[in-house]
């Protein structure tokens, strides 16, 4: 299923001659012969966010979510508010869960070795500021 918004979806949508209630999201895409791709499982299923800024009036997927794709986001929604909430009431106790958070993800930029892509986006901020 489509799985994504943002504010100038809905205009993008009508200019290019794409009807949101036409959702074809089950139906296998065959790329040749012996190879067709069919829907993502629900339990894969997640939402995407879109970092910029643009003017528009769409303020939720306009594409209608079958049951249980919205059942699991809804799922996993409750997950991230329950972690959010554990984080913050580690935060409240003098600042030692923020800064073990703040370690151990440090820890994770580094062997994960995505510390490197968070330094080339600090890099090109820099670059563009100037």
């Amino acid at each position: 299923p489509y799985n994504i918004h943002y504010p100038a979806l809905e205009h993008h949508m009508q200019v290019a001659g794409i009807n949101p209630k036409l959702n074809y999201w089950d139906m296998p895409i065959c790329l040749s012969k012996d190879v067709c791709v069919g829907p993502l499982p629900a339990s894969l299923f997640s939402s995407i966010a879109i970092p910029f800024n643009v003017q528009g009036i769409t303020v939720c997927n306009p594409c209608p979510l079958p049951l249980e794709y919205s059942q699991e986001l809804r799922r996993k929604t409750t997950i991230v508010n329950q972690l959010c909430e554990k984080i913050r009431q580690m935060s409240d106790n003098n600042g030692e869960g923020k800064r073990l958070i703040h370690s151990h993800f440090r820890e994770w930029l580094v062997n994960s070795g995505n510390l490197r892509h968070v330094l080339d986006l600090l890099y090109h901020d820099d670059k563009e500021s100037q």
